[in-house]
């Protein structure tokens, strides 16, 4: 019986083929703790060039650029996360429906107009 066993779990030895993986993500940027891989750097990349169809016709220098701005970006988005958690700091809805009617008056705007400008630039 013990040798049947072995037998057959030698013969599953011979049947399993090893497994292969894939490397997905990289690290980009460590910020403090917090880490900015590379599938987010690339996702990021992708938003810009699609908000901005000039992008869309750079040579490989002015892209690895734009990729390093956009990393930047990250960077500083992350720190600004990291600085708001720290001080706990919190805007009320209030706050922010008083500040958009303060831009809406002093551009002399409708809301409409300005959410058509917000859009036309690429933000919600």
């Amino acid at each position: 019986m013990q040798r049947l066993l072995f037998l057959l779990f030698l013969s599953l030895l011979f049947v399993v083929t090893p497994a292969s993986a894939k490397v997905l993500s990289k690290i980009a940027a460590i910020v403090n703790d917090d880490i900015i891989t590379t599938y987010q750097l690339d996702q990021a990349v992708i938003e810009d060039l699609t908000q901005n169809s000039n992008k869309n016709q750079l040579d490989i220098t002015q892209f690895e650029q734009m990729k390093v701005q956009t990393l930047n970006r990250l960077i500083d988005e992350t720190l600004m996360k990291q600085q708001i958690k720290k001080l706990d700091l919190r805007v009320s809805e209030e706050d922010v429906s008083s500040a958009i009617a303060d831009v809406e008056l002093k551009n002399g705007l409708t809301h409409e107009q300005l959410e058509q400008a917000l859009i036309s630039q690429g933000v919600t």
